[in-house]
């Protein structure tokens, strides 16, 4: 709608500059920023070393716009259909193209992995994750069916990921 539209019109304008995403110092391969925690939202940035990933995960009832802000990366997708089979959908995203939206249907189990020179993602997350209000974020393999199609099983969260958090000290909205 008209909200979303105009959100992402905004991201647009935004660059790592703007956020002082580069003064930070990243403690690991994956970095948390979180620029603004409300009950209704939350906007954060993640910055990925080179090659680093964020395994498949899912927003559950949640609608996420992404822009890559800096660097680039691959993004692999997977709706569920309403036979419980996934498709899998892959694209590689640079600062050079627009936010993308994730719907609570559409691409809403996804894995980044940041391109040779690192990535740093912007994101706003409607509602935010909240484990009280059954959005808990779950971890996922996807195992090959026939055709193409995927069944998602869920699994622990990876033991080789960790995603530490750093001080914004960036622009706030």
């Amino acid at each position: 709608g008209p909200h979303i539209d105009a959100l992402l019109n905004a991201m647009s304008a935004v660059d790592a500059a703007a956020l002082g995403i580069d003064d930070v110092e990243r403690p690991g391969a994956c970095t948390y920023l979180g620029i603004v925690e409300h009950a209704d939202y939350a906007i954060a940035a993640f910055s990925l070393a080179p090659h680093a990933k964020i395994p498949l995960h899912d927003h559950p009832g949640m609608t996420v716009l992404s822009s890559v802000i800096s660097g680039s990366m691959r993004v692999t997708s997977f709706d569920v259909g309403a036979d419980g089979k996934a498709r899998r959908s892959e694209s590689v995203l640079s600062s050079d193209d627009g936010p993308a939206a994730l719907f609570p249907s559409v691409n809403n189990v996804h894995e980044f992995r940041a391109g040779a020179d690192g990535a740093c993602v912007l994101d706003v997350i409607v509602p935010p994750y909240d484990e009280d209000s059954g959005r808990a974020c779950h971890y996922f393999e996807a195992v090959s069916l026939r055709g193409g199609v995927f069944e998602l099983r869920e699994i622990p969260e990876p033991a080789d990921f960790e995603c530490l958090g750093a001080v914004y000290r960036g622009l706030r909205p």
